[in-house]
């Protein structure tokens, strides 16, 4: 098995990201094309795939569903130019484990590499929630955030099974403050640790109402207990009608004890 799977078009962005996962000590294969991947794959599996979203011939989606079927347990983060919020919410849907838009710094894209990597040698965990936490209604962002709506109409968001325990302890979470918008698929919150960066990506549209404030005061809640006590904000969601049911609902006991998404 190889460890890294690098699928871009763009020679200098292909030689930069292969360049930077050598340099964690990292094996890698680099292609242009999905026909190549899917070439490479036929002959053994990665612990890690990047690829990106437009490709020439076929496009990089049609690899990422080719990876979720046929070897699910290799994260899968999606690179475009193109970073729209229906690109995010359609690549995070089909399973990707994160999506990163160029241009990105070396901070981002040695973050995401890291954690997905941690990500991949975790052993699923079962029983880690509170029993409130676990009864919950959650609607889900692939394997990357959560939303609940809330008995008075707010809904509150967070980072799902893909943060747990791949963080470290991140020594600074920067959301946005009461009062502001935010948007599905766009940037929620922000994670630095040394020298990575992470973003969560909203599964929901609305106005801020809330932020955690115990994430101020032990920012490694995210880390330890992103389904609990480390959620991020509430808000009072735009359309939660139509924006719940692009996700998938489930049982979050149910989420980190299969790794599904």
């Amino acid at each position: 098995m190889r460890d890294v799977l690098v699928v871009e078009d763009d020679g200098v962005v292909l030689a930069a990201v292969a360049r930077l996962c050598r340099s964690e000590d990292l094996r890698v294969d680099e292609h242009g094309s999905v026909d190549g991947a899917l070439a490479s794959l036929a002959e053994t599996g990665y612990r890690l795939a990047l690829v990106d979203l437009m490709l020439p011939g076929r496009s990089g989606i049609e690899l990422l569903e080719a990876l979720r079927a046929e070897h699910p347990a290799t994260p899968v983060v999606m690179i475009s130019g193109y970073a729209t919020s229906e690109n995010a919410l359609r690549s995070l849907q089909l399973g990707a484990f994160d999506f990163l838009p160029k241009p990105f710094d070396i901070a981002e894209l040695i973050g995401v590499i890291r954690r997905a990597l941690r990500f991949a040698g975790k052993r699923p965990r079962q029983g880690e929630e509170t029993a409130a936490a676990a009864a919950a209604r959650r609607y889900f962002l692939g394997r990357h955030s959560w939303a609940t709506l809330d008995a008075d109409g707010t809904a509150t968001i967070g980072a799902a099974e893909s943060f747990q325990g791949t963080l470290g302890g991140p020594s600074r979470i920067t959301v946005g403050g009461i009062g502001d918008h935010v948007t599905r698929g766009r940037k929620l919150a922000q994670l630095e640790r040394g020298g990575e960066v992470h973003r969560v990506w909203s599964p929901l549209s609305g106005l801020i109402v809330a932020v955690n404030p115990e994430l101020e005061i032990t920012a490694d809640l995210l880390d330890r207990d992103p389904f609990g006590s480390g959620w991020l904000v509430r808000i009072v969601p735009a359309d939660p009608q139509d924006e719940l049911s692009a996700l998938t609902l489930r049982r979050a006991e149910e989420e980190v004890a299969t790794g599904g998404g």
